[in-house]
């Protein structure tokens, strides 16, 4: 602390008391010692020296000595150095860190640039810059050497590893988590469970990654999306609407009137649908 002194007689009153009030409320006792005022023909000067005892912290005194060092303080035009003087720096708090012990089946941890989802036994699935280790799993020991990752870091990682798996807007997959068919939009959201999903799917989930299924077939340009009922399987693919039956008909009369030179065209909704994609619409259904 600085030491300084109050020029009782050149200070106004009024601001002496304050400054009296200001220090105790700030926790210091103040003291008049006149005694030693005396000594250097200064009998109207409050001589303050304020020393913080370390082992009592909030514990502050006073001590009356006046040396060439020492300013004399006069109220109101030295508020700002008595306040500057008598300000007790914020104790620094020192965090300590704390060492990580053994680590948790399914929980996900950091080791420098290395992201590692722990699976038991001494393994893990880790993933180190952009770089996958595998499913199998890699060691990992030590647990004194990791602590455990962030949820942005755990998606961050995640996402550049499906984009790397060819998830991307569009791709058809099935749900790692419950097997169903999604289509990927192109986002990606970790959610406390362990899981990466895309459009509400889980595109990865506690380990395992989703399956990515073939491209939509289409017909001009129209998803054909298809199912079973009762003895046959029916199908739309845009405003077109049908079942395998009448498919295999129409195709088989288009066929027969084009060997007599005629050419039949088949329109949906005013597009053409040409005898080449009727095919193709066959054969996938045969295959699904």
């Amino acid at each position: 602390m600085k030491q300084f002194s109050i020029d009782l007689k050149n200070s106004n009153k009024g601001e002496r008391k304050k400054a009296v009030k200001y220090l105790r409320e700030q926790g210091y006792t103040v003291q008049r010692k006149k005694d030693r005022a005396a000594q250097i023909g200064l009998s109207s000067v409050l001589f303050l020296y304020l020393s913080n005892f370390s082992e009592r912290s909030d514990d502050f005194g006073y001590y009356s000595v006046v040396d060439n060092e020492e300013q004399i303080l006069t109220l109101p035009k030295d508020w700002d150095l008595l306040i500057k003087y008598t300000q007790k720096k914020p104790e620094k708090k020192v965090v300590e860190k704390k060492e990580l012990k053994k680590f948790e089946v399914g929980v996900w941890y950091k080791c420098v640039s290395m992201l590692g989802r722990y699976q038991g036994d001494n393994r893990g699935v880790v993933f180190c810059g952009r770089r996958w280790t595998g499913d199998f799993g890699v060691s990992m020991s030590y647990p004194k050497d990791w602590t455990k990752a962030t949820p942005k870091e755990i998606e961050e990682c995640l996402t550049i590893e499906a984009e790397k798996r060819g998830f991307k807007k569009g791709v058809r997959f099935k749900s790692a988590y419950s097997g169903d068919t999604g289509e990927c939009n192109g986002c990606f959201l970790y959610e406390s469970d362990d899981s990466l999903s895309s459009n509400g799917m889980d595109i990865y989930h506690q380990g395992k990654w989703a399956e990515i299924t073939e491209e939509p077939f289409t017909i001009n340009g129209h998803e054909v999306r298809s199912w079973k009922s009762k003895n046959t399987t029916q199908f739309t693919a845009g405003c077109f609407s049908s079942d395998y039956s009448y498919l295999a008909i129409l195709i088989s009369q288009i066929e027969r009137f084009k060997t007599q030179g005629v050419e039949l065209s088949v329109k949906v909704k005013g597009e053409n649908v040409s005898l080449e994609d009727l095919k193709r619409l066959k054969t996938h259904l045969d295959e699904h």
